[in-house]
């Protein structure tokens, strides 16, 4: 089936609806961002840092010594998840800003690092908008990204197909990654893959977890209580093993730069 992507107001209502228990359930993205923040500089900083796709701040309350006394400015297409950020983190050199990646009140050039953890796979044309992303990035700024590429959510992307219903989401490979970012004018300098299973009680365990973080934005007809019950006992029918309900996880991780690159 072909993905049929929802749209920006569809999925900046969703994911705001979402902000509230966004952080408690957001175990893979958490350990996602900790990969990136071990990859954040620790000395000779200097800002603007642009957070694009920053939902409620995660990253930023993973900083710790002198990263806290940089300057980041935290997109997000939800107003939610910027209010959640606002009221969990005071730190005065954090601006808020709702925006869309592809239209940024941003001057190009300006930004020595930018983070995208969780957000190409929503994106419409993820060429286009690692291009801006790029424009952004002073000489020698770094990329810092992450990716859910082919293989994530097998089991409901799956059992969707097989029912007709459209995917929400465009989950790339780790060669097509590469691609864009390369194409973006930005030069790879780490890119890993991982993989992970995650277990819940129940199938409907695993539908609420998406819609608690706010990933539950879908083009096409909307499935009936009904048709969601049989969805869910579908795919407990399928996948349920001793450990339980399984969603797997893949994803790419990387470090790219813009111009002379003499490390992270």
């Amino acid at each position: 089936m072909a993905t049929l992507f929802p749209s920006s107001k569809r999925i900046s209502s969703a994911f705001s609806k979402g902000a509230r228990t966004y952080d408690q359930n957001a175990g893979i993205q958490r350990r996602i961002l900790e990969k990136l923040a071990e990859k954040l500089p620790r000395k000779n900083l200097h800002g603007p840092w642009i957070d694009l796709g920053s939902g409620t701040g995660l990253l930023e309350t993973m900083l710790t010594g002198q990263q806290k006394k940089v300057s980041i400015l935290c997109v997000d297409l939800a107003q939610g998840p910027l209010k959640i950020l606002a009221r969990h983190n005071k730190n005065p050199n954090i601006r808020r800003v709702q925006a869309d990646i592809d239209h940024l009140p941003f001057k190009p050039g300006k930004c020595s690092i930018a983070i995208m953890s969780s957000v190409i796979q929503w994106l419409p044309d993820p060429a286009q908008s690692l291009v801006h992303t790029s424009e952004l990035l002073s000489n020698n700024g770094r990329l810092l990204f992450s990716c859910f590429c082919k293989g994530t959510f097998t089991e409901l992307f799956d059992l969707r197909t097989e029912k007709g219903l459209p995917l929400p989401m465009e989950l790339l490979s780790e060669n097509s990654i590469r691609g864009l970012i390369e194409k973006s004018g930005l030069e790879i300098i780490e890119l890993g893959m991982f993989a992970q299973k995650s277990y819940f009680t129940s199938a409907w365990d695993v539908l609420k977890n998406i819609s608690a973080l706010g990933a539950s934005a879908v083009s096409g007809p909307r499935l009936s209580k009904r048709q969601l019950m049989l969805l869910c006992e579908d795919y407990e029918r399928r996948f349920k093993t001793k450990r339980g309900v399984p969603v797997s996880y893949s994803i790419a991780l990387g470090l790219a730069g813009k111009g002379p690159l003499h490390g992270p």
